[in-house]
């Protein structure tokens, strides 16, 4: 394949097929992701394992696999493509490239796979982390200040969603293009924006000239050093996860939501029947769309029991404001519940609004993130540490006391027994093993 040495990935040892494994799963960390890369050259990730196989032994039979029919030199090309963004994986891959010859890789006619929406997303996030340079740049991509979303959270992956949402939405004639244009011209040194760009057909591969009307650089910014020409059609944005979830905005993609005055054709609770209090909420239960039954009965089960609860199936009304409602349910809330599952995991909004809960809390000392797993998943990276609760392959008065038994743990503090525990039987004098 052209651009890596076959001869060279084929000859790998032990070392460095651990180092590829190792590469592969930080670069693709969920079953969802994986597959989508597997997906990418035709094969399906059920041939290595069944979806409650941990990630790492369906990684490693994989690479095996790969290496023993000789198509590992596919994946890895593939790989670097998917998520050209991610540094341990460029460094592994860098390491098979051809440098000279008819199939040394060539800047200027390599095809570039866009990054995934929630890749590009956390890649904006980070390199316009600042309020003046994020509506800066969107301005220049022609959002009009009255249409930018506020920055109330002080969390700029969920600034840069909303962005996404509106332009997908068709605020802006030309679309989310534009706003890839405008950030590789202003950052195009980032793999993953010029990756983006360059797919989305809005970036030139050999471009080195400064840009002809370049707006004043943003706070803490650099100067656009490059060139770009947009083509005047509305470009396809970069696609999502496999799941589907992460090009939705979320009150499109949650249905049932209550009418006005009316009820929910799933529930009969009453719009506007929610805590009306301004005091905090107990929990703000964050999920995806299709972990909507699980969100609503979690919820319920907690009202039940005299919490008080905010959903946006039952709280974010016709009239309201999306964004404005996330971000108070994040804020004012003082404990974030996560419905954990493979959708929730690839999901752009639901990865923002966990991450924007544990920033509160990063040392985990308050237990302001509570992970409840429905699905029996690999939890992200950030929330691998944080205790939480297994609610899967349960009866439902099992289900629920564990749920309520999970958050009045994390409430006290303390799991202490109300009974003092049994004396432990004896071994016999015999001393311990070792």
């Amino acid at each position: 394949m052209a651009g890596l040495d076959d001869a060279r990935v084929q000859g790998m040892d032990g070392r460095q097929r651990r180092a590829v494994r190792e590469a592969l799963g930080a670069a693709f960390p969920s079953w969802g992701r994986f597959a989508e890369l597997l997906d990418r050259i035709n094969r399906r990730i059920t041939d290595f394992g069944a979806e409650r196989t941990p990630l790492p032994d369906v990684v490693y039979a994989v690479v095996e696999g790969a290496l023993a029919e000789g198509w590992l030199t596919q994946l890895l090309d593939e790989a670097a493509r998917a998520n050209p963004g991610n540094r341990l994986l460029s460094d592994v891959v860098i390491g098979y490239r051809v440098t000279e010859g008819p199939d040394a890789a060539n800047p200027v006619t390599e095809v570039i796979s866009p990054p995934d929406v929630r890749t590009v997303i956390g890649a904006l996030a980070d390199e316009f982390s600042d309020p003046t340079a994020a509506k800066t740049l969107i301005a220049a991509a022609r959002l009009r200040p009255a249409r930018q979303p506020s920055w109330q959270v002080g969390n700029a992956e969920l600034f840069w969603s909303e962005v996404y949402r509106l332009y997908e939405g068709g605020a802006v004639v030309g679309g989310w293009p534009l706003v890839l244009r405008e950030a590789y011209l202003q950052r195009p040194a980032n793999p993953i924006i010029r990756a983006a760009a360059l797919a989305a057909g809005v970036a030139d591969a050999t471009a080195s000239s400064p840009r002809a009307e370049s707006p004043p650089p943003a706070q803490g910014g650099t100067d656009p050093a490059t060139s770009a020409a947009a083509g005047p059609e509305r470009q396809t944005a970069p696609p999502a996860a496999a799941t589907g979830t992460t090009s939705v905005p979320r009150d499109d993609a949650r249905p049932g939501v209550p009418s006005a005055g009316g009820s929910s054709p799933t529930t009969g609770v009453v719009a506007g029947a929610g805590p009306a209090t301004e005091r905090p909420w107990d929990f703000f239960v964050s999920y995806t769309a299709a972990d909507k039954g699980w969100a609503e009965w979690i919820a319920w089960q907690l009202e039940e029991a005299d919490y008080t609860v905010y959903i946006q199936a039952w709280d974010f009304v016709p009239g309201s404001n999306w964004m404005n409602m996330m971000t108070r349910g994040i804020q004012r809330a003082n404990r974030t519940i996560t419905v954990l599952s493979h959708a929730y995991i690839d999901s752009v909004w639901g990865t923002a609004e966990w991450q924007a809960a544990l920033r509160a809390d990063p040392d985990g000392f308050k237990r302001k993130v509570i992970p409840v797993r429905v699905e029996d998943c690999e939890r992200p990276t950030l929330l691998a540490t944080v205790v939480g609760v297994d609610l899967f392959d349960l009866p439902e008065d099992e289900t629920a006391a564990r749920l309520l038994a999970g958050v009045a743990a994390a409430l006290g503090g303390r799991t202490k027994p109300n009974t003092k525990p049994s004396f432990p039987p004896s071994t016999g004098g015999a001393p311990p093993s070792r």
